[in-house]
């Protein structure tokens, strides 16, 4: 995480890897569950962030 002023930079990766047979039902799951939890997680960061006082 980056703090430049007023401004949050925040890199998050996972990344997975199954093979045969879990891929073909695990790699779908996994990609649209994250895809549809990531913007609900970053609001709960962003508040978390907002709620912090500044420590310098």
């Amino acid at each position: 995480m980056t703090i430049d002023g007023q401004t949050s930079h925040v890199v998050h990766t996972e990344r997975f890897r199954f093979h045969a047979p879990w891929r073909f039902v695990a790699e779908p799951f996994l990609r649209n569950w994250i895809a549809q939890g990531v913007p609900k997680e970053m609001e709960r960061l962003k508040a978390i962030l907002e709620s912090e006082a500044p420590t310098h």
